[in-house]
């Protein structure tokens, strides 16, 4: 936001008014904003965006419009993510008990700066997206990582409980429709020390496309009523994206993995980025449209009640099952007896378009 700021852009509502970010997204009742924090991106291409103090900076911007905060604490001078979790230039060198402390201080770095500002933030996110550790190659879990792994995990969770143990602690992995993966990251931590009593909710990403969302949100919530049973563990959807190119398919796939998060008692379904907009760093996965205006996609988030079944005269799931908000125009119902039913179909107005 305020590197985009900084370049230039401004923010539209959908009757072309210019607004304040925060209270824009609000309209859309958004109730959490997850906010990135580098450890020193003046050493990379960042360009110093999203230090401590840019962080501070925007959660105080939140904080004034009642939004709870997730911190998402990338331990890298960039980017951290399935395919690089490079240690920051000041770590590198250290040896496995220097990285756990430098882990340990920087987080408690991160809510000391916060706190000075009397905020705190409702979670922390002890790396990102790390289906291979962090702190490569010391941390990387796959060639023989795993015990540091876990106690760099450990670090950073134990910063966060030190410092407010009403801070909810989160692991998070990428690919959450792979139920595969998680069990081998989650196990192999348990199996390498992984304080398991102070991490309290797993997080997972998912990024479709126009081919395969509905099975991966499928996928992802079929993981998700897993990981609860298995780990005894809250999960949340913490990051998605969807092709900016397609905001309508955006709308229905973001609509479809809101309710069946909400099905399988997940904690929430956060998007990642979701204001980048006109070509902003090449990233093609936002939610706004050209003008800086949110597009369509954006109006999932609103609690329009359209895939509400528990006040419905029907028992759900026993007639027949409704894929919500397919592709295209077609919305596909499978029914589950030969017996004759009276179809009805509504729009999100809640007006009638189909009587079959």
């Amino acid at each position: 936001m305020t590197e985009m700021e900084f370049n230039g852009y401004s923010w539209k509502d959908n009757n072309g008014n210019t607004r304040d970010l925060m209270p824009l997204l609000t309209d859309y009742e958004l109730n959490a904003i997850r906010l990135r924090v580098w450890v020193d991106p003046n050493n990379s291409g960042a360009n110093g965006w999203c230090d401590i103090d840019d962080l501070v900076n925007k959660s105080k911007l939140a904080d004034a419009e009642n939004l709870d905060i997730m911190i998402c604490i990338h331990y890298s001078d960039w980017w951290a993510d399935p395919s690089i979790q490079t240690k920051p230039a000041a770590w590198v060198g250290l040896s496995v008990s220097q990285l756990e402390t430098a882990v340990y201080n920087h987080t408690y770095d991160i809510l000391n700066a916060l706190g000075n500002e009397n905020i705190v933030p409702k979670w922390v996110q002890i790396g990102n997206e790390t289906n291979d550790g962090m702190l490569w190659p010391t941390g990387k879990a796959s060639t023989g990582g795993f015990s540091n792994y876990a106690k760099f995990i450990n670090a950073g969770t134990s910063a966060v409980k030190n410092y407010n143990s009403n801070i909810k602690t989160i692991i998070h992995l990428a690919n959450g429709n792979d139920n595969g993966l998680f069990l081998w990251n989650i196990d192999g931590l348990l199996n390498n020390g992984l304080l398991a009593n102070i991490i309290d909710v797993i997080g997972m990403s998912l990024y479709p496309d126009e081919s395969n969302w509905i099975s991966l949100v499928d996928d992802a919530y079929n993981n998700t009523i897993d990981l609860q049973s298995r780990y005894n563990k809250d999960v949340m959807v913490v990051e998605v994206g969807f092709s900016n190119n397609r905001p309508d398919i955006s709308y229905q796939f973001l609509t479809y993995i809101i309710e069946k998060t909400r099905q399988a008692n997940g904690l929430g379904v956060l998007y990642w980025e979701p204001i980048a907009h006109g070509n902003f760093t090449n990233y093609s996965k936002g939610a706004w449209d050209i003008d800086g205006s949110p597009s369509i996609a954006m109006d999932a988030f609103k609690d329009l009640g359209i895939q509400n079944v528990e006040d419905n005269n029907f028992l759900k799931n026993e007639n027949f099952k409704i894929i919500p908000n397919p592709t295209k125009k077609f919305l596909k119902i499978e029914l589950n007896s030969q017996d004759d039913h009276l179809l009805l179909i509504f729009n999100i107005l809640g007006e009638k378009l189909i009587e079959i």
